[in-house]
Parts: structure tokens; sequence; C-alpha cells
């Protein structure tokens, strides 16, 4: 899209120049006069390989990459828009009030293309990728039903309660990775640099090495020869990955198996499932389709293995099953029969809703409780892992005391 470098005479008499990135100079020109700004001059840039044009280009699309902080801009326009301010103002008061440069931008190009004539959902099509289809859907279903103050208020709940959860499992996980890392480094250093000198002081004396002090002696030579081989099986982890990313079926067999791992495979299951449930519903609530509803909620399970399994499960809605009957399945028995019973009722939503709560409530008690025992167990185990290489250490420097004396 070419760039126009334009100088235009403000409504407030300033003069303002700058670039501007739009199709032809005829849509600029329509731009400043919607705006009530007096073009004096409005020229195409020429843009040539490798000039500061390309380079300017390249740092504006790092820029638009960065992650948006949304929960603070939904907020934001959620209140604005309560309090009877009009679309465009709010866009704009919230661009003057952020303090991120990437939700600055975010927001004067929506407002821009607001005024240019485009919906607020339309707008938001331009940053698909930073906002999600779900963000999109939410916002055309608040300007459908005229609830986009409500809309956004719902955005940023779900938003920051989906942050709180992944805060929660990280600040929970952070003491014990850490703990993990500095232990092992240091059981590294003790094995590579300390125990080797033992070998060679035994040697030196004639004595013989303790036996505890051997075996630590023969994982030292293991590691200090063939450590860096022990590095294979993680590159080979990292290269399957990656090849999972890109074979969809490969990827499917994958998230198949990590579904059968006791204990693990039935919580991932059932958060997937809640997160499902939670953005069906809440879709459904806010007037949007119900086939545009499952194809978004779908998006949310990063699990290809059970994303297939419900898209088969639309296809045989499509074809005059019921929701319980179909996708309804995934869920436990008595969530089913629930299910069965709201959508006999007509309050599929609601039902909804009460088993993403349930299943949500389930899960975090579940990961509460494998954190609070996961912590003791792993300092106990490094400890006991430490104490034996330090009690080698402690045998050897006996047993050469012993050789001294005699």
């Amino acid at each position: 899209m070419p760039v126009f470098k334009y100088k235009v005479i403000l409504s407030n008499g300033q003069i303002e120049t700058g670039d501007i990135e739009l199709s032809a100079k005829s849509e600029v020109l329509a731009h400043f006069e919607k705006n009530n700004s007096i073009p004096i001059s409005i020229d195409e840039k020429t843009a040539r390989l490798g000039s500061l044009t390309d380079f300017k280009s390249l740092l504006e699309f790092k820029h638009r990459s960065r992650k948006l902080p949304l929960i603070q801009i939904s907020n934001a326009l959620a209140m604005l828009l309560r309090a009877g301010v009009s679309l465009d103002n709010a866009l704009d008061s919230a661009a003057r009030a952020m303090q991120d440069e990437a939700a600055k931008k975010f927001l004067s190009d929506i407002s821009d293309k607001i005024r240019n004539g485009e919906s607020f959902s339309g707008a938001l099509k331009h940053w698909k990728a930073e906002v999600g289809a779900f963000y999109i859907s939410m916002v055309h279903a608040g300007e459908v039903t005229g609830r986009l103050a409500e809309s956004m208020l719902q955005i940023a709940e779900h938003l920051e309660k989906s942050k709180a959860l992944r805060d929660n499992i990280v600040s929970a996980l952070l003491y014990p990775i850490i703990l993990l890392s500095v232990t092992l480094l240091s059981i590294i250093i003790l094995m590579v640099f300390v125990i080797p000198k033992f070998k060679q002081l035994f040697e030196d004396m004639g004595g013989e090495v303790p036996a505890v002090t051997q075996m630590f002696i023969g994982a030292s030579d293991f590691m200090s020869e063939y450590g860096i081989f022990l590095l294979l099986p993680v590159l080979i982890i990292l290269l399957a990955m990656q090849y999972a990313r890109k074979n969809p079926a490969f990827r499917s067999r994958y998230h198949e198996r990590m579904l059968k791992i006791p204990g693990f495979g039935k919580l991932l299951e059932k958060q997937l499932m809640s997160n499902y449930a939670k953005t069906l519903a809440m879709l459904l609530k806010n007037g949007v389709s119900m086939q545009r509803a499952l194809r978004i909620s779908r998006d949310v399970i990063s699990n290809s293995f059970i994303s297939e399994q419900i898209e088969q499960g639309e296809k045989q809605l499509n074809e005059g099953e019921t929701f319980s009957e179909t996708i309804g399945k995934k869920f436990p028995p008595l969530i089913q029969q629930m299910l069965r019973i709201g959508e006999s009722a007509g309050e599929l939503d609601s039902t909804l809703e009460y088993v993403a709560q349930t299943a949500q409530e389930d899960v975090d008690r579940t990961i509460k409780r494998v954190l609070g025992v996961f912590e003791p167990v792993i300092i106990i185990f490094l400890g006991v892992l430490v104490a034996a290489v330090i009690g080698s250490i402690m045998v050897a420097v006996m047993s050469m005391n012993d050789l001294v004396i005699q």
C-alpha cells in the first residue's frame, strides 16, 4: 500500500506534517475532509529497496506484532461507552490515556477506520492476529444487539480470569523451577569440577577410593566425556515438537497421547472443555448464531485431537442431531444429562455457563492440590540428591585423613 507525505491545516489552525498509508490519493483527501482538515500538500513517497521507508515499515510491523494490553483496552472502552461517550470519541480518549505505544497505534487505527465508514468489528478484522476471532465476534454481537458496552465488559472479565489462571500456575511453579535449576547447576559443578580432584588425590596417595565416592566419580567422568550427548534427547524432543506443529496428522496423534497420560490427561481435557463451554456460552448469550459460535469456540481448544472430535460433532449437529447427543458427549455423564435438560428447556447458554464454572473450579482445586504436593516432593528429592553428593565428598575427605595418619 502506498505511503503519502502530507501537510495539512488542522481544525484548530495548527499545521501538521506526517505520513499516511492509504490506497490512493483520493482516500487521503477524503480522510482529511472528514477530519475538517485543509490539505496543503499530499505527495506519494517512492520507496526503494533498503530505503528508510522499508526500514520504518519493518519497525512498524514489529511494533504492531507486540502483544496488545487487551484487558486494559477493553476495560477503558467499556467504562467510556457505559458513560455515554460515542464509540469514535471513546477510542480517541482511550488512545490518549494509554501508556503503551502499541495500544495507542491500535486504537488510533481502529478509530480512523470507523470514521472511514467501517464498523467496529470490521475494523478489528484488520487486527485479527492480535485480538483473535473470539474478541471480534463478541464485539460484533454487541453491535448487533446494541449492548457493545456490556460486551466489552464481558470480554475484559473473560481475559482477566484467563490471565489470573495463567499467573497462578506460573507463580506456583516459579519457586520449584528456580530451586530445581539452582540445585542441578550446583550438582553439575560439583560433579564436573570438584569430585574429579579427589580422584587425582587418591591416585597420587596410592589409596583406594571409597565405593560411594567411586560411584559419583564414575558419573562425573561420564558427564565430563559424554555430557554433550545428554543434550541429544532434548534436541530430538524440540525437533519433534517443531515437526508436530507443522504436520496436522502427527500433531493430532501427539495430542491424543497427551490426553492418555495418567492424571494429567483428564485434567487437561477438563480444562479445555471448560474454556470451550465458557466461550460458547458467552457468544450465545450475546446473540451470536449457533453455527458461528460453535466455529469460534472451537478455536480456543489448543488440542488438535479434541478440536477434530468437536468438528465432527458440529457436522452431526448440522445434520439434525442435538448438542447434547454430539458435542455434549465430550463431557462427563452427569454434565451430559445437565446439557440435555438445559437444551430441552431452551437454556443451553445458561447451562454451559454453569458447566464451565463448575469444571473450572474443579480444575483449580486439582491444580492447587498437585502443586501443593509437588513443591515439598521436589524439595525433599533435591535435598536427598545434594546430601548424597556432599556425603560422598565427606567420605572421601575422611578416607584421605586415614591415609595421611597411616
